[in-house]
Formats: C-alpha cells, structure tokens, sequence
C-alpha cells in the first residue's frame, strides 16, 4: 500500500487499470505533462514512425524538426512583412511631410487644394481628389463654386451614405455608391472607390475625397492615419485661410 502511495502522480493523466483502455486524449495529456518523456529512449524514437505528406513515413525527430522549421519560415515571412510595412510607412511619411511643408506658405484655398491634387496624384496614386468645405462667407463661396478641386459641401441630405464622416472627425475607405460618388467628385471623375475623410475645427467643417480607378484599391480595411492627419492639418488650414479672407475685406 506504501509503494502504491508513493507511485502516485500529483499531476499529469489519471492511470487506466489496463493500457488498452488508454485513449489518444489521454496519452496526449501525459506526454504534455512528461515533456521529457522520451529523452533517453532513443531506440524507442527510432522505431517510432509518422505519416508524411509525400507518402513516407518519417521519425518523430524528422518531424519535429520539420515542423520547427515551418514555424521558423512563417516567424520569418511574418518579420519580413513587418519590415516591408514599415517601409512603406516611412515612405509615406516622407511624402506627406513634403506634402504638408508646402501647403504650409499656400495663401490662397483655390492654390491649397490644387496643391494638394498635386502631391497626391503624382507621390499617392491618386486617380481622383476634390475638397468638399461648408460655406465661409459669400466672397469664398462665390469663388469656389464650379472648380474641380474645391467645391461647396453638397446638402446633408445628399450625403447620408457618409453622414457620420460629415459629423464625426473620422476617415473611411470603400466602393461607395455612383451616386454617392458623383456628389463628392467633379464631374469626370472615373473612380471606382473613395477614401474620405472629415474636416472639423472651429466650427468648420467639409470633407476632403481621394479616388481611385481601381476599385479594390481603397478598401475597407485600409489603414486612415496618415489620411486623417492630412485632414487635420488642411481643416486648420482652410480655417486660418477664411480668417484672412475675411479679415482682409
């Protein structure tokens, strides 16, 4: 009864009163809790042999170290894909800072948003790009209608696909609809899908639009940030714009 005691286990896998009522659960459990079951039982390891996919059977060592290195290629891919996204951000990053160093000494809104058409058709693969803004004063709204880059925030009403990007600061991307499409961008435009985002402050607020002809290429799961840095910078340039205007008159 003392030997009995003392050959019990706290941990691991209840003991079958017979091995051929052990269950694949069971023994999976046990060598969990034995990670070092088999060191020392090499002849058993040689002998035991492991369905592969070309057909032949493989040892347990085989295995394990293909497996090892199946995790060790996809730990490797992963870390290239970090790479190359950094990568892109920091190019990115470069590309919006020129973008916003030069909007920076823009006097007028007309130069703003050309400039900005500009940069991001040439260094964003931008097909499309319009910015929506709500009405100043009567001077800035009579010279902005009509002009393929900058035009009057249309009504609400025409809007209500997006409605929450008008309200909210936020950014959004996707296939939106061709009617929705033909409210947010000149006439002409030939683009299949939208990144849009809100421009608030001070009471201001309007959207700026970037098409693509691609219909894929702005997705919904497409990343927003340098999109809505972009936005705020410019809705506090149209402001200080406006201000000027008015102040001037």
């Amino acid at each position: 009864m003392e030997q009995q005691v003392r050959g019990v286990k706290s941990e691991g896998p209840k003991r079958p009163a017979d091995i051929s009522d052990l269950t694949e659960e069971q023994v999976e459990q046990y060598l969990r809790h034995n990670p070092k079951f088999f060191v020392g039982k090499d002849r058993l390891l040689k002998q035991m042999r492991l369905p592969h996919a070309s057909g032949k059977a493989i040892s347990l060592l085989e295995r394990q170290n293909q497996l090892f290195r199946e995790e060790s290629q996809s730990l490797e891919q992963r870390l290239m894909g970090l790479i190359d996204n950094a990568r892109d951000n920091d190019r990115l990053f470069n590309r919006l800072r020129s973008l916003v160093l030069d909007i920076l000494t823009i006097d007028s809104i007309d130069q703003l948003a050309s400039q900005i058409r500009t940069h991001l058709t040439q260094y964003f693969n931008v097909d499309d790009f319009r910015l929506l803004v709500s009405e100043f004063h009567q001077t800035d709204s009579q010279s902005i209608q009509g002009t393929a880059d900058l035009a009057l925030l249309p009504d609400l009403a025409l809007l209500s696909d997006i409605s929450d990007l008008v309200q909210l600061p936020k950014a959004s991307c996707g296939q939106y609809s061709e009617a929705l499409r033909n409210e947010l961008l000149a006439s002409e435009h030939s683009s299949q899908s939208l990144a849009v985002a809100s421009l608030h402050y001070q009471g201001f607020h309007g959207l700026i639009v970037l098409g693509s002809k691609d219909s894929q290429y702005f997705s919904n799961s497409m990343d927003t940030l340098f999109l809505s840095y972009l936005a705020e910078v410019v809705a506090r340039l149209l402001f200080l714009l406006s201000s000027e205007s008015e102040h001037s008159e």
